[in-house]
């Protein structure tokens, strides 16, 4: 995996070194990647406060996606951790 200010979620097959998907759905840059501990299915956050969800066994599909917001007043809405 590698995101950051293209807005673009990449996903990597590490041993034939290429890019296997461009997940393009964030409308910021992504400062936030997890997965399940099963491996199934990955989170990821940006700067604009959305988390999308995708599904990793069916070609990184979008499952859902949802916009998340400050408890202070002060602070950006970005995500940070997962």
């Amino acid at each position: 995996m590698s995101a950051g200010e293209d807005y673009v979620v990449r996903v990597w097959d590490l041993v034939l070194n290429k890019e296997i998907a461009a997940l393009k759905g964030n409308r910021s840059r992504v400062s936030a990647i997890q997965f399940t501990h099963d491996g199934k299915t990955m989170i990821c956050g940006g700067r604009d406060g959305k988390v999308s969800i995708y599904n990793c066994t069916n070609f990184f599909k979008s499952i859902a996606s949802l916009e998340v917001q400050s408890l202070w007043e002060e602070d950006d809405d970005e995500v940070t951790c997962l």
